[in-house]
Formats: C-alpha cells, structure tokens, sequence
C-alpha cells in the first residue's frame, strides 16, 4: 500500500470522444514531491496503487494504463511483470538512447509491450535522441506548451514516416483539441473536454430542460408525486423512454415498472433522480464528449457525498451534494451555460451558488472534488485541516472509482 500517496488518473481520449485509457499519476503528500521521490520510485508506488490497494479492474475498467518509465525502471527486469496488455509504458523525455536502452526496448517491444514517449516536442536534440527507437514505438506523445502547432506540422512527414500514433498532451481547449485533430492527432489529453465549446454555443433542449427540471422536483419532498407525473406528461417520448431505461437497467424487482409513480415507489425520489440525469448523460448524442463527462461527474458526485458522510453532515445533504457533482459539467454537456439553466430551472440558491462561484458548503465540496479528480496535491492539506487522515482520503478514492466502473456500464 501506498504510505505517503495517492493515485490519480487523467483520461486520454481518442479522436471519437471516447476513453481510450488513463494516465496514472502519483501525488504526494509532501509539498515538494520532486525533492522526496524520484521517477522510478514514483511509478512504483503508481504500480503496487494500481495492482493491489485498488486493484486494476476497479481503478481504470477494462482501460489502459499510461505509466512513466524512466531509465533505472526501463532496463529492471522487474518491468516485465506488468501485463503487457494493460499497460502502455511511457519512455521519459530525459532517458538518454544508448545500446543498453535500445536493446531493452526492442527486447520489450518483441514481448508485445504498448510503448510511447512521454513529452516529445520539436527540438532536434530531443528527436535525434529518440530517433534510434522510433521504429518501435507506437505512440508519440506531444507536450503541445512546449512547441508551436506551426513548428509541429513541419515535422509531421518525418513522424508519419515511422507509422506511429500521435498523442496530444496537456490540452485544455476544445479549440486545441480540433486544432490538433486537424493534425491528423490519435488521442487527446488533459480537461478540454470538461469545459464548453464556445463556438457551437447552443439554446436549452426542452426535452433535456425538462429532465433537469424534473431532477429538482423530486429533490423537492414538498412537491406531490402527480405533480411530478404532470411534469412527465409533457413529454410522451421522454416518459416512454425512461421506462424502457429503468427496466432494462433496474435491478432488484421481478415486475417491469408501468408508471412514473411505480418507479418513484420503487426506486425512491433520489433514485429516480439519478437515474434521470444517468439517461441526460447518455442521451446526449451531439455530444462526443458524453462518455468522460458522464465519468467526470460521477467520480465528483460520488466523491462530494462519501466526503459529506466523512465529515458527518446528515443524509439531505449527502443527497444534495451527490446532486450538485452529478449536474455540474451538464453546461458543457449541453453546449449552453448554467446561467441560461438557473433562467429556466429553479435550483435551490446553496447549488446555484456552488456550481457558479464554488461558494458555500458546497461549493468547497466541489472545489476539492475537482482537486481530487485532477490529483492537485493540495487536496492533502485541506483534508488535513478538516481532520480526515489521508488513509481515508484513499479509501474515499478508492471507493470513488470502484463505484464508477459498476455505475457507469449502466448506460
């Protein structure tokens, strides 16, 4: 187990809008991590994480897992007990190329191994040096602060010479993002996708305005369940649809679910709610980013309620929490923003304020979800001033992503 650590995983994306795999990434406690660990001991600590404290399966799915390697970890024998099929091993930047390490990787490559080079950019030296082992590599991935697109597309032919796959690192725009497909990029990197799109800015869908509005209502213990089933008349499309869902998904009950009070007596109003923005999540076909945006806000709902729990904050809010995760990233699901949402749906202020200004009780919730999501090591330095050891933090995690892998094939 990891004593003085965390693991955190960053998605990488394929041209699609799909997961292809995760970067494991290893955050320490300590303030300067560079000073304490260095790159070798660092993916080991993301190794033992990764295959026994959280278990493979349970951290990233049926994903791969982009690790760093550097030059002591590369020629280890011990290497080879990662399942090649899993795992993409990422050469560093700073591994020099001699005979040893071209041997070596050409030994691993023959094994079947996935390999990259992690922070590749323009620069002669850097290429020159990785120039004897492009034959064998089958992703580059590019640091895209470290270059101009201009300089890049000028080495382009040289790269495509090698029948490589591109990988665009540190993207955080989805005007990067198109910029770099353009390219002729394979996959994407970095949080552009959790942040809207700018220029295809769209209106509210009334059928997706009426699933949120519906999620309010049934947070709302003093609204009536025929008000509610009122709600669901305006759409026969959205009620039909729903039921289809929820009997295909539902677990737990022999008779197949006929009406919306059915369900709410089956599943409860929280249920229902969940499952309601789950369908908003997966119905969102002009989204290619549906599928991480789904993961994202599920890792944060999760995350903010089993963070409520740990601080003893009773059920409502636990409830509420989960709600103001699950919705947070539905701006960007949609293509709008949230102050066209708050003008048609009435949210309570407390969520409003949250999602908007990350203010209030909630607000801090969901700022240290976004922390712990993106492994800012800031996260232990808050935890440690709300009294929560980091040995709870991981369980809190590892709770997280077990539960996303379960929850998130429901769709």
């Amino acid at each position: 187990m990891v004593k003085s650590g965390i693991i955190a995983r960053q998605p990488i994306l394929s041209r699609s809008g799909k997961v292809y795999g995760y970067e494991l990434l290893y955050r320490n406690s300590n303030t300067n991590t560079a000073d304490v660990f260095d790159d070798n001991q660092a993916t080991s600590s993301v190794l033992v994480a990764a295959l026994t404290t959280f278990g493979l399966n349970k951290l990233i799915g049926d994903k791969k897992a982009f690790i760093n390697v550097g030059k002591d970890l590369l020629l280890d024998p011990i290497l080879e007990i990662i399942p090649k099929e899993r795992f993409v091993l990422e050469i560093l930047e700073d591994v020099e190329i001699d005979e040893a390490a071209k041997e070596r990787i050409a030994y691993l490559h023959a094994l079947g191994y996935t390999i990259a080079i992690d922070d590749l950019n323009t620069q002669e030296e850097l290429i020159k040096n990785f120039e004897p082992i492009l034959s064998m590599v089958h992703i580059l991935k590019f640091d895209i602060t470290q270059m101009t697109i201009e300089a890049l597309k000028e080495k382009m032919a040289f790269f495509k010479h090698y029948k490589v796959q591109f990988l665009a690192e540190k993207v955080e725009t989805q005007e990067e993002y198109h910029a770099y497909k353009a390219l002729g990029f394979d996959y994407f990197q970095g949080y552009f996708f959790s942040k809207p799109d700018i220029l295809k800015k769209e209106k509210l869908d009334p059928s997706r305005a009426l699933i949120l509005r519906i999620t309010t209502l049934l947070n709302d213990e003093n609204v009536s369940i025929k008000r509610i089933e009122a709600e669901f008349s305006k759409s026969i499309d959205l009620t039909i649809n729903l039921l289809k869902y929820l009997n295909s998904a539902y677990i737990g009950t022999k008779n197949n679910i006929t009406s919306i009070s059915h369900a709410i007596a089956l599943l409860g109003r929280t249920g229902l709610a969940r499952w309601l923005t789950l369908f908003l999540y997966s119905d969102a076909k002009n989204n290619i980013f549906a599928v991480p945006l789904l993961e994202s806000s599920l890792f944060k709902a999760k995350f903010m309620s089993e963070l409520a729990l740990a601080l003893k904050l009773d059920a409502k809010f636990q409830e509420k929490a989960y709600l103001t995760g699950m919705i947070s990233l539905v701006d960007t699901l949609l293509n709008t923003t949230f102050e066209e949402i708050f003008d048609e749906i009435s949210f309570e202020e407390d969520i409003k304020t949250a999602i908007t200004d990350k203010q209030g009780r909630l607000g801090k919730l969901l700022h240290i979800s976004d922390m712990a999501s993106k492994g800012d090591e800031k996260i232990f330095a808050i935890f440690a001033k709300l009294g929560i050891t980091q040995e709870k933090l991981e369980d809190i995690l590892t709770t997280c992503y077990a539960w996303l892998e379960e929850n998130k094939s429901a769709i």
